[in-house]
C-alpha cells in the first residue's frame, strides 16, 4: 500500500502555498491551492487583538500597602458586571496580591485570562481577553468596590484595545477579520503574524515537499 502511494504521480504533483515571509504570514497546513492559481500578494495593515490591560511594574518583594482584609473589585465584560474578592493578609507582597487578583479573575471563567510576570525584582499583572476582534465581548473594565486593589496595581490601564485584522489581497478591497486566520481565496487559508508596512507578502505555489517526505517515511516504516 505504501509503495502504491509513493508510486502515484499525484504524490510528486501535490502543490502547496508558500509565504515569502513567515515572520508576517504563514500558510495553514491544510490549505490546498487551486490548480489554476499561481500567486497572490497580501498587505497586512493591522492584526486582530482582544483587549489587554497591564499594570505598572511593582517591586515584587515589597509589602503591599493598599490595605488588609477582604477587598472587592468589579470586572465588567460585555456590559455584565461581576464581583470578585481578594483577601489581603499581613505579610503579602505586591507580587502575592497580584497573583491573588490573577487567580480570582481566572477562577471566574469570564473569557478573560490573567497572569503575573516578574523580572529584575519587578512584577506585572496582565489581563487579556481570550478572543480577538473588535467586539464588546472582547472588552472589559475593572474598578474598585471596596479597597484599592485596582487603583494601587493600576491594572485598569489599557495596553491594547480590541481590534479586527485589516488586510488586502492582490491590492483589492480592504478586508476585515475578527481573527488572524483568514481566507485568501483560491483554497488558501493564512495566519497573519505581523503588519507588513510598505512591502506586501507574496504567496506562491511550490511542490509540497513535506507531503512527499511523509510518503517516503511511510514506505520506510512499512519496509
Amino acid at each position: 500500500k505504501a509503495l502504491n502511494n509513493i508510486a502515484s504521480v499525484a504524490t510528486f504533483e501535490k502543490m502547496q502555498a508558500v509565504s515569502s515571509s513567515a515572520e508576517h504570514l504563514t500558510i495553514q497546513s491544510k490549505s490546498t491551492p487551486l490548480a489554476d492559481w499561481t500567486s497572490s500578494t497580501v498587505s497586512i495593515h493591522q492584526l486582530a487583538y482582544g483587549q489587554e490591560n497591564k499594570s505598572n511594574g511593582m517591586r515584587a518583594p515589597d509589602l503591599y500597602e493598599g490595605g488588609l482584609g477582604y477587598q472587592q473589585f468589579e470586572l465588567e465584560v460585555d456590559g455584565h458586571r461581576h464581583q470578585l474578592f481578594v483577601e489581603v493578609q499581613g505579610g503579602d507582597t505586591n507580587k502575592t496580591v497580584q497573583e491573588k487578583m490573577s487567580s480570582a479573575i481566572n477562577n471566574a471563567k469570564l473569557g478573560i485570562s490573567a497572569s503575573v510576570s516578574a523580572a529584575n525584582g519587578v512584577s506585572t499583572l496582565s489581563i487579556r481577553s481570550n478572543n480577538t476582534g473588535d467586539s464588546d465581548a472582547n472588552r472589559f473594565q475593572l474598578r474598585d468596590v471596596t479597597g484599592a486593589l485596582v487603583r494601587t496595581t493600576s491594572v485598569d490601564t489599557v495596553h491594547q484595545d480590541a481590534q479586527n485584522a485589516v488586510y488586502m489581497v492582490d491590492g483589492g478591497a480592504v478586508q476585515s477579520s475578527s481573527t488572524n486566520e483568514v481566507s485568501l481565496g483560491n483554497g488558501i487559508t493564512a495566519i497573519l503574524r505581523k503588519e507588513t508596512g510598505v512591502e506586501p507578502v507574496t504567496v506562491t505555489k511550490d511542490k509540497d515537499t513535506t507531503y512527499i517526505k511523509e510518503q517516503i517515511g511511510d514506505l520506510v516504516k512499512s519496509f
